[in-house]
């Protein structure tokens, strides 16, 4: 990460936990029967790379504070400023979009659950749901 594209990527960041975000309300507010699963696909592919955002942002950081010759251009004031952008953005991701993500996966996973033991629950009349009202053939 060059100094000249870290305000880029932290806006790339910045975006993609907007993506995240709005792709787990999209599979929240799904109506029930409705497929998620390209929603799905693209939250964890959107939570993935977020999370290599955040080991590149660690690595920067460790720069920063053990190697800042690396960076003449950048002043201390400019490298404690963007430290603390990469602290917050960090402390988003790990604490509420890691936990969002995490139910919706808990969530989905639970419903997959229920939804294919109900398929070979009999009801109360002995009969399976998808094999009521068939004729005896």
């Amino acid at each position: 990460m060059s100094t000249d594209q870290f305000e880029r990527q932290y806006r790339d960041a910045q975006d993609r936990c907007e993506r995240l975000r709005n792709q787990i309300d999209e599979i929240n507010n799904a109506r029930p029967g409705q497929s998620v699963a390209s929603a799905k696909y693209l939250m964890k592919a959107t939570f993935a790379t977020l999370q290599t955002d955040m080991m590149n942002f660690d690595q920067l950081v460790e720069i920063y504070k053990n190697e800042p010759h690396k960076y003449p251009g950048l002043n201390k004031k400019e490298m404690a400023r963007r430290v603390n952008l990469i602290n917050d953005i960090k402390d988003l991701v790990q604490n509420q979009l890691t936990q969002e993500y995490r139910a919706v996966e808990n969530n989905q996973a639970a419903l997959s659950a229920a939804q294919e033991k109900a398929k070979y629950d009999r009801g109360e009349d002995g009969e399976f749901d998808q094999t009521r009202d068939l004729d005896n053939r």
